[in-house]
């Protein structure tokens, strides 16, 4: 691959068992959790039939760029990646078309 875009687990064994189960904890966690937070924003878009503030094509544009992280963590393998990844495309794409829906 060009541009040094590949992608290496070189320092996977440098890191203790139970720092990297740690961290593998977080990720998911937070992976999760993100698009969690997301979901205030979508109760406010479509219970109060209102968008205000809300940029629809901000909101796409993450859910499109979320598409490729999906996809990366699924051609590599990362479940952490491809899960929090998916969760992200359908959370963005959700607040964008509620934005689109109920723009003022």
């Amino acid at each position: 691959m060009g541009l040094g875009m590949r992608h290496h687990h070189k320092n996977r064994k440098t890191l203790p068992v139970s720092w990297r189960r740690l961290l593998d904890w977080t990720v998911y966690t937070g992976g999760i959790l993100g698009p969690i937070f997301t979901l205030p924003q979508i109760y406010q878009i479509f219970h109060y039939h209102t968008a205000a503030g809300v940029s629809a094509f901000s909101w796409f544009f993450y859910s499109f760029a979320a598409v490729f992280w999906f996809i990366y963590g699924l051609v590599h393998k990362d479940k952490a990646i491809a899960i929090s990844y998916f969760l992200w495309v359908i959370v963005d794409f959700i607040v964008a078309v509620g934005a689109i829906i109920y723009a003022r």
